[in-house]
């Protein structure tokens, strides 16, 4: 014999005297309280619930929903994608560091810096001996020219797919979530707002791409070397060895733009060139552009969902506890994790935006806080090897000694050198100082957090060609040093053809010149033999 439901029976003592409206009214509301809880189960109830809706008697009995929804088991997938994603938001972020500061001074003596070269030497190394032990020389090689091509030059795979990204969630935003707007939460003024910022994001971006970063050439050679001195610490006057003239301070040589570039920061794939003095400014424009386009597009996805839980009537819904028999309003997380699991898609673009936005945002403050201490990516690794110098007590300082009486006598027992003074053109008496801390060093560089700002967005004027038009000229020049090396190539081997047709002519000519040598020693030596037959043969015989 079969044990009747205790649901049942309490549902029957509790609601027996309720109207079917009222029952019906209590059933939509505990379904929505229970699918807040459960999404999976709730999108399988709801879809039984709209089945019912339309019948004419519309007969549907609370214990009937609570039993049915008591056989579908509990399901957490949402909660195993959302621990999912952040643990891949925290590996994703470790391995990014580890990339970019393991190779600090301050960092690569310890697990951080070993882990670095376990991810930049001995992974790579192991998956060349792999490849190599299992599909072959010659196919490591086209994989080699690939990876050289995609990683160590310049192409535009990055620029391409931050275009299709930006703009695929673009579209998907207008076409999902415009028509929420205008809302409880949006106003219609946002009608203006979205289409000024699309095109910001787009402009700003060109403009980055675009731009001369501030390539030295031999134009403008002059005016870097009068404007940046060296500091003799971290720059030191020396020639490129790849672009044949002389490297200005802040400068340095950028193997994938094959140019030197003036106050070079770094190289940005994502822009598809370095970035440099000329289009600094225009960098952060793009990044404080693309942070404030994705907290914008963030928010609007928020309001969209706050007003669709007014639309929906969320805010008047409640949760009924199956054991105690109360009722509770639902809370605004739980009414907003079940708005994101029924439209997805303005989720994932509203989730999407709000890390990018994030991201670029640390990013942003740190290029802007190098730039207020008027220094430079590629400079702050050479300031920490200086630093670390100065730990280890290996940097000294010459110091100007002023003469007295006991300059001449610590001149005789060495501790003093004789330096020529180019300003006063005189010879003068210095000293090595050992540096005891950092801060003795100065930079020349710095000229103030303000002053450093203005060198960056406004830049002084030192000659660099339009972006349209330097890109134009770098096109000429890399076919000009390729028909060079064709060039090249042509007369060696055409030197190499005639210098072996010079060598067998002349093999063959001092052959011959043997042959008619040996010839004539044997015509020699037979004439000798007659004339010594000539000799016997006069001798009288006896």
């Amino acid at each position: 014999m079969s044990k009747k439901s205790p649901d049942a029976n309490r549902g029957n003592n509790v609601y027996g005297n309720w109207s079917q409206e009222e029952l019906f009214d209590i059933a939509k509301q505990y379904i929505c309280g229970l699918s807040l809880h459960y999404p999976s189960i709730g999108i399988m109830v709801i879809s039984f619930f709209i089945e019912h809706y339309f019948f004419p008697k519309r007969e549907l009995s609370l214990c009937a929903v609570k039993i049915l929804i008591c056989q579908f088991p509990q399901s957490r997938s949402h909660k195993d994608l959302v621990g999912f994603l952040v643990l891949f938001l925290i590996a994703f972020g470790l391995v990014v560091f580890i990339l970019l500061f393991g190779e600090g001074p301050s960092l690569r003596h310890g697990p951080v810096g070993k882990l670095n070269r376990l991810l930049t030497e001995n992974l790579p190394r192991a998956i060349s001996w792999v490849l190599l032990h299992t599909i072959g020389q010659s196919n490591v090689n086209r994989l080699g020219r690939s990876w050289a091509y995609c990683c160590e030059s310049r192409n535009p795979f990055l620029q391409v797919f931050f275009v299709l990204l930006s703009s695929a969630s673009i579209v998907s935003f207008l076409y999902n979530a415009l028509p929420h707007i205008p809302g409880p939460y949006l106003h219609k003024i946002h009608y203006f707002f979205i289409p000024a910022q699309i095109i910001s994001i787009y402009l700003s971006y060109y403009l980055a791409c675009s731009v001369n970063p501030g390539i030295i050439t031999a134009e403008n050679l002059q005016k870097h070397l009068d404007y940046y001195k060296y500091d003799g610490l971290i720059y030191k006057a020396k020639t490129c060895t790849t672009c044949k003239m002389q490297k200005p301070a802040r400068s340095k040589h950028c193997s994938m733009c094959k140019a030197c570039v003036g106050r070079l920061d770094h190289h940005c794939a994502w822009i598809n060139r370095c970035v440099g003095e000329n289009n600094q400014r225009y960098f952060f424009l793009f990044l404080f552009t693309l942070v404030e386009f994705c907290a914008y597009g963030a928010y609007l996805c928020f309001q969209v969902y706050r007003g669709m839980i007014i639309e929906w009537g969320l805010d008047k819904a409640f949760v009924h506890n199956t054991t105690t028999g109360e009722r509770s309003i639902v809370s605004f997380r739980r009414a907003f994790l079940y708005v994101l699991h029924q439209d997805r898609i303005i989720g994932a673009i509203g989730i999407l935006a709000a890390v990018v936005s994030a991201v670029v945002f640390i990013f942003f403050v740190y290029q802007l806080y190098l730039a207020g201490r008027g220094i430079t990516t590629n400079e702050a690794f050479k300031w920490e090897l200086v630093e670390e110098s100065v730990d280890r007590g290996e940097l000294f300082k010459i110091v100007p000694v002023k003469p007295s009486s006991t300059t001449t006598t610590a001149l005789e027992e060495k501790k003093y050198l004789k330096r020529y003074n180019k300003a006063t053109k005189k010879e003068e008496e210095v000293e090595e100082k050992k540096i005891e801390s950092f801060e003795e060093i100065e930079n020349i560089y710095d000229k103030g957090f303000l002053g450093n700002l203005k060198e960056v967005f406004f830049p002084p004027n030192l000659g660099y060609l339009p972006g349209h038009v330097h890109a134009l000229y770098v096109l000429i020049r890399e076919r000009e040093e390729k028909a060079q090396e064709q060039r090249l190539i042509h007369q060696n081997q055409a030197y190499s053809h005639h210098q072996g047709q010079g060598y067998h002519q002349g093999q063959g000519y001092h052959q011959g010149q043997a042959y008619g040598q040996q010839s004539q020693a044997y015509a020699t030596q037979g004439q000798t033999y007659d004339n010594k037959g000539q000799t016997y043969g006069s001798v009288p015989t006896q």
